[in-house]
């Protein structure tokens, strides 16, 4: 027989988003939802001998315009068949 205890477990919940270019901020609501699900959100852990220094956390998050106007002339974007 397995026996259980109720017990609270306390976690973070993401309400919004801050661009870290254009510094805007997007909320979780049901009206801006897409722009929300569009955000570019890199986390990445950098390695030996990396210019941005060994086990350095490296974070960014961009909004779908900012991605654009920064990354758009060396992204490959292809249409979905």
């Amino acid at each position: 027989m397995k026996n259980y205890k109720k017990r609270k477990i306390i976690q973070d919940e993401l309400v919004s988003i801050t661009c870290d270019c254009c510094k805007k901020i997007f909320k979780i609501t049901n009206d801006i939802e897409f722009e929300f699900e569009e955000f570019l959100c890199l986390e990445k852990i950098a390695g030996f001998a990396s210019i941005f220094g060994d086990g350095s956390h490296i974070e960014l998050d961009l909004c779908q315009h900012c991605t654009k106007k920064l990354l758009g002339p060396y992204l490959r974007i292809k249409e979905q068949e």
